[in-house]
């Protein structure tokens, strides 16, 4: 039988914005078990409140609290992911060393950590540094599931490795392989966590279905690199069917709609953002999701927020507007329609805010520059276009 997975459910909390702001403002207990009751209550109103510094924070000071608790080593790679993801990159990356080679932890959370160090390492270009972080992460994770007790999540957290350095390296048909072998792996976690609970709030049932979530976008992205994006779309929209049919959360199905409009945007295909059935959706979307946590996905590399969905469908809507077909059809062709248009994978919510910086600084210019130029326009309407598309 199907899940539904609830964004109250993958927070843990059905907690209102105000209460979640009260309980904030409260003063941490002294006593040990209350304090890391506590924070655990506090992190789950800053995720309902998305206060990332906030988030950030309680997560790392709750890695101290968890310590020789039941399932508390988890909060360190909950806490790296945030750093990563809401912070700061290089915090995190060298946050990872100090838990790597902390020998009070066991040897499964020092390979999950070594792992998501790694992942860290790939989103860089320094090969000497990824090479030697990826030899250790590999060494740990080997030992780890040699010895048992390692973590459900390391295999596919070392796939997911795996994969970003298969990536890094240009490999991207390996990339998709070894996703779709991690998304293997996640599929029969879940199955066999949901074995051992009925309960959708499990927490064993919903890191399980997160794990396989971030394996499922990752391999959309992947899709899009090896120039496959209609396979992408097709893993795209087989989520959003379960959203539609109440099998998947608001949250989650407007991250699917994040990645459907990633996948679409590589077939070539903006239409006028206003029009675009991504955006619609997705207003509805948040109209419902609005009083719902945004719980972070599992990869960091797949950290767009809900809202950032239009941003990236309209950023490319932006570009065909100000530019016509002949800049949309090929983005890459010159460095300032490059930074305009993409980001890195996973990230390209940043492409609504470069395409507007862009548009605003060649507002003031009396006539758009020859690279931007639309052979059937050549500027005649150049800032009607502009501030129609800015508007829009």
């Amino acid at each position: 039988m199907a899940v539904t997975l609830d964004e109250a459910d993958l927070s843990g909390s059905n907690l209102t914005r105000d209460e979640a702001s009260r309980l904030l403002a409260q003063p941490l207990p002294d006593a040990p078990d209350a304090r890391y009751a506590a924070l655990q209550r506090q992190y789950q109103a800053a995720l309902l409140l998305e206060e990332r510094a906030r988030l950030i924070a309680t997560a790392r000071q709750l890695v101290d609290a968890g310590r020789g608790r039941p399932g508390g080593e988890s909060w360190v790679t909950t806490y790296l992911n945030a750093e990563f993801t809401w912070g700061s990159s290089g915090k995190a990356l060298e946050a990872s060393e100090a838990f790597v080679t902390d020998t009070s932890l066991s040897l499964g959370q020092r390979a999950m950590a070594a792992l998501r160090q790694t992942y860290f390492a790939a989103q860089g270009n320094d090969r000497a540094i990824l090479a030697r972080l990826l030899s250790r992460a590999d060494d740990l994770a080997a030992q780890a599931l040699r010895q048992g007790g390692a973590p459900a999540s390391l295999p596919i957290s070392r796939l997911h490795v795996r994969a970003e350095v298969e990536r890094w390296q240009g490999n991207n048909k390996a990339a998709v392989a070894t996703l779709r072998e991690s998304i293997g792996l996640g599929r029969s976690a879940v199955q066999a966590a949901r074995s051992h609970s009925t309960s959708p709030r499990d927490p064993g049932v919903l890191d399980a279905y997160g794990w396989l979530d971030g394996s499922m976008g990752m391999l959309t992205y992947a899709l899009v690199r090896d120039g496959r994006p209609q396979e992408a779309i097709h893993v795209a929209e087989s989520n959003l069917a379960l959203w539609r049919a109440g099998q998947l959360s608001d949250g989650l199905g407007a991250r699917w709609d994040y990645r459907l409009a990633n996948s679409l945007n590589a077939t070539q295909h903006h239409p006028r953002a206003g029009s675009c059935p991504a955006v619609r959706r997705h207003a509805a979307t948040r109209r419902r999701q609005r009083r719902q946590p945004y719980r972070l996905a599992c990869a960091p590399g797949d950290c767009a927020r809900p809202d950032r969905v239009e941003a990236l469908v309209r950023g490319r809507c932006l570009l065909q507007q100000l530019f016509g077909q002949h800049a949309t059809r090929r983005p890459g062709s010159h460095p300032r329609l490059r930074l305009a248009a993409s980001g890195p994978a996973g990230r390209q919510e940043r492409a609504h805010g470069r395409s507007i910086g862009l548009g605003r600084a060649l507002a003031a210019l009396p006539q758009p520059p020859l690279w931007c130029q639309s052979p059937a326009d050549p500027g005649g309407s150049w800032h009607a276009r502009l501030g129609a598309a800015v508007a829009g």
